[in-house]
C-alpha cells in the first residue's frame, strides 16, 4: 500500500507539468472567412482564436478579401511565426481611403515579442499606406510604409488580444494598394524548476528504502523461525 501511494505522490508532483493536449483544429491557408467561422486553430505552438477582419472604404477605395496563410520566417536570429493577411486594398485615383481592421487573440508559452511587416505599393505623392497595431499588454507597432517591419519585446506572457488597423489613403491622381499584413510571434519555454525532479527522485528513493527495510524484516522473521 505505501509502495503505491509513494509512486502516486511522485505522478502527482510531475504530471501537472505535462503539457496538455490542443484541442483546436490546425492552422492551415484557408478563406478570413473560415478563419473567422472556425473558433481557434494552433500552429507551431501558437493558438490563435477571436479573428475578425473588416474594411471601410470611401471615395472610390475598394477591398477584397483573400486568405489567411500560417508562417515562420526568422528576423534578427529570432524565429517569427504567426498569420499573414492575404488582400486587396486600393485606394483608386479619386482621392480614396481603405482602412482595414483585423483583430484576434493569441496564446503560446510563453509569448515573448512580437513582428509585423506590411507589403504594398503607394505611388505618387500624397499615398499613405501605415500600420497601427495595439496589444493588450500596453505594447504597440507601428509601420510608417510598405516594405517595413518591426519587432516589439515585452515581459513573457501567455497571451495577448492584437487589434491591427491598416490604412491606405491617396490624394487625387495618386494611388495606395496594400496586399498582405504579417503578423508573428516568438515563444520561449518555461524549465520546470530543478527542485521538482529531485524531489521526485527523493520519494522514489524513499519507497526504494522502505523496500529495502521490509525485504530485510521478513528475512530476518524467518531465520528466527
Amino acid at each position: 500500500m505505501r509502495k503505491r501511494h509513494l509512486a502516486a505522490t511522485a505522478a502527482l508532483v510531475v504530471t501537472p507539468f505535462v503539457g496538455a493536449p490542443a484541442w483546436a483544429t490546425t492552422c492551415t491557408t484557408a478563406s478570413v472567412a473560415t478563419y473567422v467561422s472556425q473558433g481557434s486553430c494552433t500552429y507551431d505552438g501558437l493558438t490563435f482564436s477571436g479573428v475578425s477582419v473588416s474594411a471601410t472604404e470611401t471615395g472610390g477605395g475598394s477591398f477584397t478579401a483573400g486568405n489567411i496563410t500560417p508562417f515562420s520566417t526568422v528576423v534578427g536570429g529570432t524565429t517569427e511565426t504567426g498569420l499573414s493577411l492575404n488582400y486587396t486594398a486600393f485606394t483608386g485615383t479619386s482621392g480614396g481611403t481603405v482602412d482595414v481592421s483585423w483583430i484576434f487573440n493569441v496564446a503560446g508559452n510563453l509569448l515573448t515579442d512580437a513582428f509585423a511587416s506590411l507589403t504594398g505599393i503607394p505611388t505618387g505623392s500624397g499615398s499613405i499606406a501605415e500600420v497601427s497595431e495595439n496589444f493588450t499588454n500596453g505594447s504597440s507597432i507601428t509601420l510608417l510604409s510598405p516594405g517595413t517591419s518591426q519587432v516589439v519585446t515585452y515581459t513573457p506572457i501567455a497571451s495577448l488580444g492584437v487589434t491591427k488597423d491598416q490604412f491606405d489613403y491617396a490624394a487625387s491622381g495618386s494611388t495606395s494598394e496594400t496586399s498582405i499584413l504579417q503578423d508573428g510571434f516568438s515563444l520561449t519555454t518555461t524549465p520546470i524548476p530543478a527542485t521538482l525532479p529531485l524531489l521526485a527522485t527523493g520519494l522514489f528513493g524513499l519507497w526504494g528504502v522502505s523496500r529495502k527495510r521490509r525485504k530485510g524484516s521478513r528475512l530476518g522473521s524467518t531465520q528466527a523461525a
